[in-house]
């Protein structure tokens, strides 16, 4: 296992130490995210979203990003996460009392944010007209 300009590579790049590493990062800030929740409008929660959350999300994603979907959902659900973290009001993020976690399809689209499967899809077809458009 090493670690090359802040990827992770182990022997059969599964990617897996990558991104669980990349899952830790993320809920560090995901802890921060909901403790300022009360003290900063969305406009800046959604700036400290896209600066701690999305950004570790995009470095590499065409690299890392096909690994196997067990990986790639991992991310989800930290990303999901952070979202109730900014979301506007009360956003539980596990099942309490019988009441299933608040669903984050609706924040996704109203504050236009791609999710992890949106963000490596886009980069790779980014990736690969940058090719075909210079080959």
């Amino acid at each position: 296992e090493a670690r090359f300009l802040g990827v992770i590579l182990d022997e059969k790049l599964k990617w897996t130490s990558h991104i669980r590493s990349l899952k830790a990062k993320m809920s560090r800030h995901i802890g921060t995210m909901y403790k300022i929740k009360s003290l900063l409008p969305i406009k800046a929660r959604l700036q400290i979203f896209h600066s701690f959350v999305q950004s570790h999300l995009n470095f590499c994603s065409i690299i890392w990003g096909f690994s196997a979907k067990s990986n790639i959902d991992l991310l989800f659900t930290a990303q999901k996460k952070a979202i109730r973290a900014i979301a506007p009001g009360y956003n539980s993020s596990y099942c309490k009392n019988g009441r299933l976690p608040t669903h984050t399809k609706s924040f996704f689209s109203s504050y236009k944010l791609l999710t992890v499967q949106g963000i490596i899809a886009k980069n790779t077809v980014i990736f690969m007209n940058k090719i075909t458009r210079h080959s």
